[in-house]
């Protein structure tokens, strides 16, 4: 659908990188986020915690750049993915989520109902909130995503760069290794350590884009440090099985590729464990990092079906139907 505007993309460092090799014909500008830092040792929860008031004044600060960038570029719609601050009074301002609900440990529920109230103060300063998921069953999040956060809630489907192009298997696995350090280092290296002894053909990628080094093999599978889109959605296509982290992007690549995957949540993150368990079944595994074996997954694997319970859906006219209201709202 051609909308024939302008699109202006902000971004920063590796997200930057990997933007302007997808998108070289978009401007895109320099627009730094929130930084949390990790622990070999300290609990994700708790060090989110602990930079709390950090985070509350970065979101503060990403607001009055917004403002300033509006008036700079002459913007005249502002879609934030997940960026808290970027509202605005001055044009429509949309958010987008799949996160109602945010999971906490266990041991820090008793912070739930402040969360939540925060997380819909800060959705509510947006004239609409988009959620990438279905509104009715099966939906992908599952109770992250429903019942929805506030009342200007368009459930716009699965979003992904991806199609399912039908393609036969010409792997019989695909890698992909992510997630913040220490943790990607920690994966790779329970990956790398197996390869030589697996006698399947399959693809890993490192997940390190600044890294220009030619690929190679081990064994019987090719180790890229980075594929483009378009490879990369090639080699997942012609894969039997995926296995990767259970971010929600990635999830809606597989369901868009129509691909089984075990699932390894990256320690700490409630929301990757939580979606990992939300969707084992026929289609989707899991498995631990500090349990993982490389073996046992292709294992796992020779049962799991292609996750075709998942209705087609149309993200590119509920976008449209959802931007058409707003603009008639806010002008109207």
């Amino acid at each position: 659908m051609e909308w024939g505007w302008e699109v202006i993309i902000g971004a920063e460092d590796e997200g930057y990188a990997l933007l302007k090799e997808e998108f070289p014909d978009l401007k895109i500008i320099t627009f730094p986020g929130i930084r949390i830092h990790y622990s070999r040792t300290i609990p994700l929860a708790l060090k989110i915690l602990f930079q709390s008031p950090k985070i509350l004044m970065f979101i503060y600060s990403e607001h009055i750049r917004l403002q300033k960038i509006i008036e700079e570029y002459r913007i005249d719609l502002v879609i934030s993915d997940n960026r808290y601050g970027l509202w605005t009074k001055k044009v429509p301002a949309i958010f987008m989520t799949h996160q109602h609900h945010i999971q906490l440990p266990s041991f820090f529920r008793v912070f739930s109902p402040l969360i939540t109230s925060l997380n819909r103060f800060f959705a509510g300063r947006f004239h609409r909130l988009w959620v990438p998921d279905y509104r009715t069953p099966p939906t992908i999040a599952g109770n992250l995503s429903h019942p929805p956060l506030v009342d200007n809630t368009d459930y716009i489907g699965p979003l992904s760069r991806f199609t399912n192009a039908k393609k036969s298997s010409y792997y019989d696995f695909f890698i992909v290794i992510s997630g913040p350090e220490p943790q990607r280092s920690i994966f790779e290296k329970k990956v790398m350590q197996e390869l030589g002894h697996i006698k399947q053909k399959g693809v890993v990628v490192r997940g390190l884009p600044g890294h220009k080094e030619p690929p190679y093999f081990i064994g019987n599978t090719i180790v890229y440090n980075h594929l483009p889109g378009e490879a990369m959605q090639k080699s997942m296509a012609t894969s039997g099985l995926i296995i990767c982290r259970s971010g929600y992007s990635t999830i809606m690549d597989l369901i868009a590729l129509n691909k089984p995957a075990i699932f390894i949540p990256t320690p700490g993150q409630t929301e990757q464990q939580y979606l990992s368990k939300h969707l084992q079944g026929s289609s989707f595994d899991r498995m631990l990092q500090k349990d993982f074996s490389l073996e046992k997954a292709l294992s796992k694997g020779k049962d799991l079906h292609n996750p075709d319970e998942f209705p087609t859906s149309r993200p590119s006219q509920n976008i449209a139907d959802s931007l058409n209201k707003l603009i008639n709202q806010f002008h109207g």
